[in-house]
């Protein structure tokens, strides 16, 4: 047999090229994907969100067994690309080591006036959730999402007791009862015991979508008495949930690392901006920032013992992560997170059942600032020209700067200031500047903070602004505009500097600028300007060649002070470089590299500076379209490239040589500033971990 759906939301089964079956308005609109498994159902998906399963014999073509809302596991975008959620490609699977391995990591809100049976993230494996079975389920809106199918029975309606039995697949559980593992009796756990209309004391687990107004219609779910809702109206439902891979909807232009963590942030024109763990290469948050966001930047502020992150609001003591957000109307709106970014890495030992999704808490608006300058009517369908193309906060963390598509760099003075901090005129003085400006109610009535202070602007630009850097002493700023100007000016009036020669010896904090003698070397023969899109320098200066001794305990890199290993030399600096205050000693040991992301959807590797004739590289091949910008992870690690129309993500890891690298190290310390794990446990580990790699018995060469 032959199944297909069809654009007005029927389907129809065919047999030697006639229609034996129809499941007529299967879906309210088109329907997009289609899988049976035979001896389960026939799954379908179609425009509006919902995923049936229907009779495997095709004996009732009119009621389905099962019905799930995939906007429930839905990230907040922009309405019109959430609104085409549906599932496209689908397979099944009954394999016992994929559903030992997968994990129930995200959470359904039960939301009874949208139809939503939902349950917490249980972070139960999906055979110790007693999946029969696995859909693997790819979107329109860029995911992947894993679903675990059970019969309906008593762990549906009542949900999971403590008495059920668990193998322990999951991390941080172990074989035996609910009740016995240590996180059942967390403050959190029992809050979410007896909920989502699970009986008391049970674990509930079901999902699925129902409607209690049309007890003739597939899927009426009535109340019963005390107003608790009735049993699953459906043979199968949900009882695990993981978002595999949850991906952009529009335009990715912009990534942003976390400056103390590896984490970094992205934007979209899809209205959101979506942070990810470097380590377990997943999204761990997501925000909707209303407008289509074209760049972003965290705060930070570099001290004599690192850099900062972590800021606290005006006359409060609770520390939070501040992230700001250009788009592309010219405005920028600044962002403060409930949880740092230390708090959200911990925060799974805080909540057991935390969504794998929502690490950081709540996300709030403090503030918006639209383009102080007023700016012609757009036509339909016509892009705005004032984009925000950059923005970044200077090392000091005072001021904040965002170049824009109307040739300025506008400079602003960083405070988070609550309306409620100051007398009410200030604040209505201040939401009458943004009316007047263009800003709507809506805009105006959702911040918390008064915006920040512009204090200077530099206009000398003849084109768009689309990099600049900060000298480390937050007096200065390079800017590089799509004319190929190359300009400096104070901070933070924005007066240009003259001095041109004088400025470009100044120590930079960033280089992102796409022009300049140190990376002239970049632009291949015939380049038009354009071609290169971004630019990033390592942190930390890379090692010239990879020496090591060998033996058990090789030498590392780089070799304690005044020792030089028998056989070696002490590199020198042929070119002389200049060091500058604080860097060591005169000559330079190793030097730094550059990526850069071009038109041609290449990720390439410089040593820096790049001002050699025909200067080598590496090339990496991986976008389907050019590549929007490129950024080093705080400790260059790795590298983050944004696809821009290829909507896509990559992260490419940065293999120095000499350097040991070992993922998820258990590095965890517990209050008193110990670490959880002792150095013979942990030695132990990296030994079986090396001996893996390295494909040898390291214990065996000892003896």
């Amino acid at each position: 047999n032959t199944i297909s759906g069809v654009a007005n939301g029927d389907i129809y089964v065919w047999s030697s090229g006639t229609v034996s079956a129809k499941y007529e308005m299967a879906h309210k609109s088109e329907v997009l994907g289609l899988l049976f498994v035979d001896g389960v159902g026939l799954f379908s998906a179609g425009k509006g969100g919902l995923l049936k399963m229907w009779d495997p014999e095709l004996r009732d073509t009119t009621k389905p067994m099962f019905c799930f809302d995939l906007k429930s596991l839905n990230v907040k975008g922009a309405s019109h690309l959430t609104a085409r959620v549906s599932g496209r490609s689908m397979d099944w699977t009954t394999s016992v080591d994929m559903l030992r391995v997968i994990n129930d990591d995200n959470g359904v809100k039960d939301e009874p006036t949208l139809g939503r049976c939902g349950s917490p993230a249980t972070k139960l494996s999906f055979r110790d959730l007693g999946v029969e079975g696995c859909l693997l389920l790819g979107t329109t809106t860029n995911s992947i999402i894993m679903l675990g199918f059970r019969k309906v029975g008593a762990w549906c309606n009542d949900g999971l007791p403590e008495s059920h039995d668990i193998a322990g697949d999951a991390e941080g559980m172990a074989a035996g009862l609910l009740s016995s593992q240590g996180w059942w009796t967390h403050e959190e756990v029992q809050k979410v015991l007896g909920k989502y209309g699970s009986k008391p004391g049970h674990l509930p687990t079901a999902c699925y979508w129902y409607q209690n107004y049309n007890e003739k219609e597939p899927g009426y779910r009535p109340r019963e008495a005390g107003g608790r809702f009735g049993k699953c109206p459906w043979k199968w439902a949900v009882c695990g949930k993981k978002v595999a891979m949850r991906g952009h909807m529009s335009y990715v232009d912009s990534v942003a690392p976390m400056p103390t963590q590896r984490m970094f942030m992205s934007s979209s024109k899809d209205c959101t901006c979506r942070l990810y763990d470097m380590n377990e290469q997943s999204m761990i948050d997501s925000v909707f920032v209303h407008k289509p966001a074209r760049s972003a930047t965290w705060w930070c502020k570099d001290t004599k013992n690192g850099p900062v992150a972590d800021e606290f609001m005006h006359n409060s003591d609770k520390a939070v992560s501040v992230f700001a957000v250009g788009h592309d109307d010219g405005s920028f709106s600044v962002y403060r997170t409930e949880m740092t970014a230390q708090q959200a890495e911990e925060a799974e030992d805080v909540n057991p059942f935390l969504d794998s999704e929502d690490k950081f808490g709540q996300i709030t608006l403090c503030c918006s600032n639209p383009l102080p300058r007023k700016v012609p009517m757009l036509a339909k369908g016509q892009q705005p020209s004032e984009q925000a193309f950059v923005i970044k906060y200077s090392p000091d963390g005072v001021y904040m700067s965002v170049g824009l598509g109307d040739n300025c760099i506008d400079i602003y003075k960083h405070s988070l200031v609550g309306f409620m901090d100051k007398p009410a005129r200030d604040e209505q003085r201040e939401k009458a500047k943004q009316k007047a400006l263009g800003f709507t109610d809506e805009e105006i009535e959702r911040q918390d903070c008064f915006p920040y202070k512009r204090v200077g602007c530099c206009n000398d630009h003849s084109s768009a602004v689309t990099h600049f850097d900060y000298d480390v002493e937050s007096g200065y700023i390079r800017s590089v505009s799509q004319s190929n100007e190359l300009l400096f000016c104070f901070v933070p009036h924005g007066k240009q500097v003259t001095a041109t020669q004088e400025s470009s010896m100044r120590k930079w904090s960033t280089d992102t600028c796409t022009l300049g003698w140190t990376v002239k070397s970049i632009w291949q023969k015939g380049s038009s300007g354009s071609d290169i899109n971004s630019l990033d320098r390592s942190k930390h200066k890379v090692p010239p060649w990879a020496s090591c001794n060998g033996g058990p305990d090789p030498a590392p890199y780089p070799y304690p002070p005044n020792f030089t290993p028998s056989g070696s030399t002490e590199p020198s600096d042929v070119m002389q470089t200049n060091n500058y205050p604080g860097e060591g000693h005169p000559s330079s040991w190793g030097h730094h590299v550059c990526a850069t992301g071009d038109d041609s959807g290449k990720v390439k590797l410089f040593r820096w500076p790049a001002f050699g004739f025909k200067q080598a590289y590496r090339s990496y091949v991986g976008h389907g379209s050019h590549v929007a910008q490129v950024r080093f992870s705080y400790d260059d690690d790795y590298l983050v490239s944004a696809g821009g129309a290829d909507m896509s993500l990559f992260q490419w890891r940065h293999v120095i040589p000499n350097k040991i690298y070992v993922q998820n190290l258990p590095d965890k310390k517990t209050a008193d500033g110990n670490y959880k794990i002792d150095q013979w446990e942990l030695r132990e580990m990296l030994e079986a971990f090396f001996s893996s790699l390295l494909k040898c018995d390291r214990a065996a060469v000892m003896r």
